[in-house]
């Protein structure tokens, strides 16, 4: 197949191909006339100045729906997005027309008519603006080549923006604009550190895309964001942080992994203009969008500093838990959590050493419990359960002497103390043991809270009594 319709902005080398494959509006000119513009890739090309043009829309008086605003967006075809920081107006307008869920051919609110107008007024700003087609000019002088790019959002949309930097052998900086991307931010709010980071995410996949085509390895890739939160992100652990935020990190680390990532201050970063949008009059005139930062072109000493990167509160990070053993020893009844099973288990083991220590004919051989065993059983996790929330009242038991002023304050004359089998008793004499003994429940008995096994018992009790009342099962169950 035999490539035809050949253009070129050289003269000589025109003169080498054969006529049949030239252009036709080339071979119409006179010898030294200039070249014409012709269309490449959807963009005007001056053949002469071998500069780029975009095409934009005449400004028409129809009614302004939200059909014209998408057919119009539609026809700027910017296939670098060199213009994007005006052009992206177009799709703020439109995203609010969605916003204010008006029908396609239903005129919009008058404030984004006004919006409309305004920005097609100064379309022709855009067209008149030429943009070099070439990057890389004096090929011979050229020492260095580095791309630095930036990344930004706001609530309204974020973008990346890429910058060609190159060294001559006489130490002069030359930069130029490569390419830029944006996107409208989702109707769903989100935050600004999210937003950022997608922006970042943006930046990776073009970079990596350019540095492909340019053949230029990742240690000359310079990244610029103005979100420190991001840039921690991008330096903390995977496991550490939120699906949302860990997920975007990896693609990012995964496309530029060894490229290095800078921080740059709001004012100097390009990127800026892409996330709030500017007038087509304005950017056309903005040298920090054409050039990029004006310390890009100064030596690597005189770029912004970097801060320590070490904020207050990180956000969308992963709750910590942190097991801390308990000092507190296992009780023998925090293992079960029904009290009739917990009297079984401990008469059972009492019969066994029972057993153990005793001669043949002195061992229990009947093969269900005894009532005594049963009773004994609970004696024991009653003086267990008391002894250790209440030492010096015990001590003083053993030994008879008078309990400590604060124990007789906190214990009433009806409260029972359970400090040997013989059940010696610190109670006023209204208090029957052979009652506290003989009933379903141990009553008037002091039981400690921060035991569990007041909770086992009152558990029984709400069993055999499920529809007492609350005051009822205060009088039965004293804490």
């Amino acid at each position: 197949m035999t490539l035809r319709k050949w253009r070129t902005n050289s003269t000589s080398f025109r003169d080498t191909i054969p006529q049949d494959l030239i252009e036709t509006a080339d071979l119409q000119l006179p010898a030294q006339a200039p070249l014409a513009s012709s269309k490449a890739l959807g963009m005007h090309w001056d053949v002469q100045h071998d500069t780029l043009h975009i095409a934009t829309p005449e400004a028409e008086d129809f009614s302004i729906t939200k059909r014209l605003v998408a057919s119009r967006a539609a026809k700027i075809y910017d296939i670098m997005d060199l213009f994007t920081p005006a052009t992206i107006t177009a799709k703020l307008i439109l995203q609010e027309a969605w916003k204010c869920q008006t029908s396609w051919d239903e005129p919009l609110p008058e404030s984004l008519a006004e919006r409309w107008k305004q920005w097609t007024a100064e379309l022709s700003y855009i067209s008149n603006r030429p943009v070099p087609r070439c990057l890389l000019t004096n090929k011979d002088s050229i020492t260095f080549i580095s791309m630095h790019d930036f990344a930004d959002a706001s609530q309204s949309a974020y973008g990346a923006v890429i910058y060609l930097r190159v060294v001559h052998r006489d130490t002069s900086v030359s930069t130029a604009l490569v390419l830029s991307r944006a996107r409208v931010t989702p109707i769903k709010t989100t935050t600004i550190p999210r937003l950022k980071l997608s922006a970042a995410l943006l930046l990776a996949r073009a970079i990596s895309y350019v540095a492909n085509l340019l053949k230029c390895p990742s240690s000359q890739l310079f990244l610029w964001s103005d979100s420190q939160i991001v840039l921690c992100w991008l330096k903390k652990s995977l496991s550490s942080m939120n699906t949302f935020v860990s997920n975007r990190v990896s693609i990012i680390q995964k496309t530029v992994p060894d490229s290095t990532w800078r921080y740059v201050p709001s004012k100097d970063n390009p990127a800026d203009l892409l996330s709030r949008g500017v007038r087509p009059s304005t950017l056309t005139n903005t040298d920090l969008w054409w050039n990029g930062p004006p310390w890009l072109q100064s030596s690597p000493s005189e770029w912004p500093s970097q801060p320590q990167l070490i904020p207050k509160s990180l956000p969308e990070l992963r709750a910590q838990v942190l097991l801390i053993p308990s000092t507190r020893p296992d009780k023998f009844w925090d293992r079960y959590s029904l009290f009739t099973y917990l009297v079984s288990v401990v008469a059972w083991i009492r019969r066994f050493f029972h057993n153990v220590k005793h001669l043949r004919s002195e061992r229990i051989s009947e093969p269900v419990l005894t009532s005594a065993e049963t009773l004994s059983s609970k004696l024991q996790l009653f003086r267990l359960s008391q002894r250790e929330v209440y030492p010096e009242v015990f001590d003083a038991l053993v030994v008879g002497k008078n309990l400590p002023i604060l124990s007789q304050r906190m214990m009433f004359p009806w409260m029972l103390i359970v400090f040997s089998e013989s059940m010696a008793e610190y109670a006023s004499e209204r208090t029957s043991i052979n009652h506290n003994l003989e009933s379903p429940f141990p009553l008037n008995l002091i039981l400690p809270v921060s035991s569990l096994l007041p909770s086992i018992l009152l558990t029984l009790i709400l069993v055999f009594l499920p529809c007492c009342v609350y005051l009822q099962v205060i009088s039965i169950f004293q804490d």
